[in-house]
């Protein structure tokens, strides 16, 4: 199954709050290490439903924590919007050691 990663992963950065009840997009960066397959609970705290379309990229960082195109082949599998704000997304580095990387996440109502 991969590995389950440590509770909630918080947002590093994430769309500007509108005042609806439920904005109709939004977009979230989530910053961790990884390796091999995981499974990662994010917090996207901003109107995201079961019945949301989410979209998922992942992107390796270097040490200056820059978007890097390395070595390591980086694999979305599957993306799960909850009714409680988060997204499941199960992906897989292929790489022999934890790599630092961001989820990119994106919704639509």
């Amino acid at each position: 199954m991969g590995e389950d990663m440590d509770g909630l992963i918080e947002p590093v950065a994430a769309a500007p709050q509108r005042h609806a009840a439920a904005p109709a997009q939004g977009w979230a960066a989530f910053s961790f290490r990884a390796q091999g397959m995981f499974v990662a609970h994010m917090n996207v705290q901003q109107g995201l439903t079961r019945s949301s379309y989410v979209f998922a990229s992942l992107t390796e960082l270097d040490e200056q924590a820059t978007p890097h195109l390395g070595e390591a082949v980086l694999t979305v599998h599957n993306v799960v919007p909850t009714d409680s704000h988060t997204v499941i997304l199960r992906g897989e580095v292929a790489w022999p050691t934890h790599l630092h990387i961001t989820a990119y996440v994106f919704f639509i109502n």
